[in-house]
């Protein structure tokens, strides 16, 4: 059976302790971590798979001297933490 969480974003690195209300999608910025969320508590288990979406955020200065093909370039690093 597969279920689907929403997701709590955290800075807490040790007790993974969320920062605001879990959400079916966030804005993430610099490290910050991502917590699967069960009625308001933390889901534990000993697999879990996750299926990522990235969407970039631009604002209209990136685009001034753009002509109709952008490359977009991003260095992303993963961790994954347990407890």
């Amino acid at each position: 059976m597969v279920k689907s969480y929403p997701i709590a974003s955290t800075l807490d690195r040790v007790s993974f302790a969320p920062n605001d209300s879990a959400l079916d999608s966030l804005l993430l910025h610099n490290n910050n971590g991502i917590i699967a969320m069960d009625n308001n508590q933390q889901v534990s288990g000993k697999m879990m798979n996750v299926t990522l979406t990235l969407t970039p955020v631009l604002n209209d200065n990136q685009f001034t001297h753009s002509t109709d093909t952008v490359m977009l370039e991003s260095n992303l690093q993963w961790e994954v933490l347990t407890k």
